[in-house]
């Protein structure tokens, strides 16, 4: 087989997925300075997401988990992610978390309280989560489908909660 053609079948396959790169590779792919892209139909998802997973509390309590649950939720605007081998470090809202993925869980503070914090893969994605005495957050980092943008999965449980609050944010790379 000429190189020629050897180039083109390495290079069809690596397209077409039949061959791919590491998880690891995958996850460096995520290294880099990201701006959020602040979209309209993203808020108002998270809003809704928000207002179906409190209908079921008392009325007195809601409003208030409310409020809280948009803060907590509220997307960072930028997220710093480096991120070689299995070393990752997220930083963001003036804060810096250092993982090793499939590492053991991280102890950390959050506004006075205690939690811990774990990486792993997922399809190639690196999930990373907090868990606490209110709830269990899990965020799932992966490229766009074009390769160009960060798309932030999030889950967020709480024992309160009658179904957990699911939203996505977007961002570009800065």
């Amino acid at each position: 087989m000429t190189r020629i053609a050897f180039s083109f079948l390495l290079s069809s396959l690596l397209m077409n997925g039949v061959l791919s790169t590491s998880p690891a590779r995958a996850q460096d792919a995520l290294t880099g300075t990201w701006k959020l892209v602040n979209s309209s139909t993203e808020t108002a998802q998270r809003l809704a997401a928000i207002e179906a997973s409190t209908q079921d509390l008392p009325s007195f309590m809601r409003s208030r988990i409310k409020e809280r649950l948009g803060e907590k939720t509220t997307p960072p605007s930028e997220l710093r992610i480096r991120a070689k081998g299995d070393e990752v470090e997220l930083s963001g809202q003036g804060r810096t978390l250092r993982l090793t993925v499939g590492g053991a869980a991280v102890p950390l503070e959050m506004e006075g309280r205690r939690a811990s914090a774990q990486a792993t893969r997922k399809n190639g994605n690196l999930v990373v989560t907090l868990q606490g005495d209110g709830g269990v957050r899990t965020n799932t980092y992966r490229l766009s489908k074009d390769g160009q943008g960060l798309v932030l999965d999030v889950e967020f449980n709480a024992q309160r909660l009658s179904t957990p609050v699911r939203y996505q944010s977007t961002y570009k790379r800065r």
